[in-house]
């Protein structure tokens, strides 16, 4: 409704990033995935294919992480190439999407690192938002 009116907006938005070193982004790409691993993906994805959903055929389920342990149940990989390949596969995603949003001049940057505290982040952001 808002949009069909072409109501005048009245407020300026101010659009944050948080930029990571990549050795430390990869590490915990790397280590997400172990996580992710152990929290029961593997279960989650048999589920899925136990009732009949497909990755090629489902396309809300076609992600990094699922089609990779379906071709491990396929018996196209093994645990070890499964895990390399989800691992790998979100590597090259995160390089996509960070390729997509530095064309964004829009996006103020803030630099972080792992003893960066969320208070760290805020005052930085803050002082992005003050100077509009």
């Amino acid at each position: 409704e808002f949009q069909k009116k072409n109501a005048e907006v009245n407020f300026q938005t101010v659009q944050i990033g948080l930029m990571y070193d990549r050795k430390v982004l990869y590490e915990r790409i790397n280590q997400r995935t172990d996580e992710m691993i152990a929290n029961g993906l593997i279960d989650e994805v048999k589920w899925l294919m136990e009732n009949n959903y497909d990755y090629r055929k489902n396309y809300s389920i076609d992600t990094v992480g699922v089609k990779e342990v379906f071709k491990y149940f396929e018996s196209e990989y093994s645990y070890d190439e499964m895990t390399a390949m989800i691992k790998q596969n979100t590597r090259r995603y995160a390089k996509r999407q960070m390729t997509w949003f530095r064309k964004d001049k829009r996006i103020n940057w803030i630099n972080v690192d792992e003893a960066t505290r969320d208070d760290d982040i805020a005052g930085k952001a803050l002082e992005i938002f003050s100077a509009f």
